[in-house]
């Protein structure tokens, strides 16, 4: 190769670098074989070594970035399960209806950190009480259509279902029930407004509802 072949070879190199500066950000894989120039070659000279750092830098704080938001949402996770537990504990500790009804009151709703929980049943199958309501027939099928969970926030809570606690409520967990062969529905209000929102997990609610379907149709069926 003569020398200015070699030298056409890094013009077209250089033009064709000029002309798509993304290359290297597009296979930084070559950034590793390359040999950084000094500082002290020219003063035009891009100081590739100082280029490599930063760009180190910056890809070691997204991967810490993104460890730390794995550990935020491990940790929450982790949160959930151990108070949905708690609360599913004290249901099955019920031993009649009462105590059920109780818990739903007061025990799950302190265990899960959240206002209200109300279970609603279309009918007049499930007693009154705080934690209770009937529901008119087709509200079920108007709140959650299909879907087995609802999540929304920034709400207002609704009268009918939350009663007087509706204005603490800002956001809610619908869940499907049936009780005694009759639609119904979990509902679970918090006064933040983005503690349920569209797109978090269910299982743990879903889990839940079921529990409670277990729980109240063992102590109706008694």
């Amino acid at each position: 190769m003569t020398e200015s072949s070699g030298e056409s070879e890094h013009e077209a190199i250089l033009h064709y670098l000029r002309r798509h500066p993304e290359f290297l950000a597009r296979h930084p894989d070559l950034l590793s074989g390359m040999l950084p120039p000094s500082r002290f070659d020219a003063p035009s000279v891009v100081d590739m070594q100082a280029f490599m750092v930063t760009r180190l830098k910056d890809q070691m704080e997204r991967l810490r970035s993104s460890a730390e938001d794995i550990i935020a949402t491990t940790r929450s996770n982790l949160s959930s399960q151990m108070r949905t537990h708690a609360a599913v504990l004290a249901l099955i500790e019920a031993v009649n209806l009462d105590q059920a009804m109780r818990a739903l009151a007061e025990d799950v709703p302190m265990r899960l950190d959240v206002d209200a929980v109300i279970v609603g049943v279309e009918g007049t199958l499930i007693p009154l009480s705080p934690a209770t309501v009937r529901l008119k027939y087709g509200t079920v099928a108007n709140l959650l259509g299909p879907r087995e969970v609802v999540l929304k926030s920034d709400i207002a809570g609704d009268e009918l279902i939350y009663g007087g606690a509706a204005p603490l409520v800002r956001s809610e967990a619908l869940s499907k029930l049936s009780i005694g062969g009759s639609p119904g529905l979990l509902a679970i209000g918090a006064r933040q407004p983005d503690a349920f929102q569209p797109g978090q997990g269910t299982e743990l609610l879903i889990f839940l509802a079921r529990v409670i379907e277990i729980v109240l149709g063992r102590h109706f069926g008694s």
